[in-house]
């Protein structure tokens, strides 16, 4: 049971760290969120040569 509630915590302190990473960071409007995963999303189609 203790080994649980270690790991939990330590999992619990991951997260932390990462959202106060991302916190931290740049960040961008939905808008151009948008824009750039259609603009990935275009990238990739055309890889693999699909249209559209």
């Amino acid at each position: 049971m203790r080994n649980e509630t270690e790991a939990r915590r330590s999992h619990i302190e991951a997260l932390g760290v990462l959202l106060a990473e991302r916190r931290a960071g740049k960040f961008v409007s939905l808008e151009e969120g948008r824009r750039q995963a259609l603009d990935m999303i275009s990238r990739k189609k055309a890889e693999y040569g699909l249209s559209g």
